[in-house]
C-alpha cells in the first residue's frame, strides 16, 4: 500500500468508529455517532464493508486539496497496524 511507505507521523494514525452510509465506487462515506463525516478508501481492510455497516478501525489520515480540504482516511489491517507501531516504536 502505497500510503504506508509515505506515513511517518503517529498523529496520523486514527482509530475510528463510524456507520458506512454509502458505497460510492472507489471510496465509502461513513458517519460517526457524532455527526462527522468520513470519506473511507477501499483497501484490503475493508472488503467485507457494505451499507449499515458499523465498524471501528484503524486508519491513517490524508489531508488531500489545495483550496478545499478533504481529510480522507485509508484503512489498515491489524497486520499493518502492529508494523507501524512496532516501528515507530509506540
Amino acid at each position: 500500500m502505497e500510503i504506508l511507505e509515505e506515513f511517518n507521523n503517529s498523529d496520523d494514525l486514527v482509530l475510528i468508529r463510524c456507520v458506512i452510509n454509502k458505497d460510492c465506487g472507489d471510496h465509502f462515506k461513513g458517519k460517526d455517532y457524532n455527526g462527522k463525516n468520513y470519506i473511507i478508501m477501499k483497501t484490503e481492510a475493508t472488503k467485507r464493508f457494505k451499507k449499515g455497516t458499523d465498524d471501528t478501525f484503524y486508519a491513517i489520515k490524508e489531508v488531500k486539496g489545495l483550496v478545499l480540504k478533504k481529510e480522507v482516511y485509508h484503512p489498515i489491517t491489524t497486520k499493518e497496524y502492529e508494523s507501524i507501531r512496532k516501528n515507530l516504536g509506540i
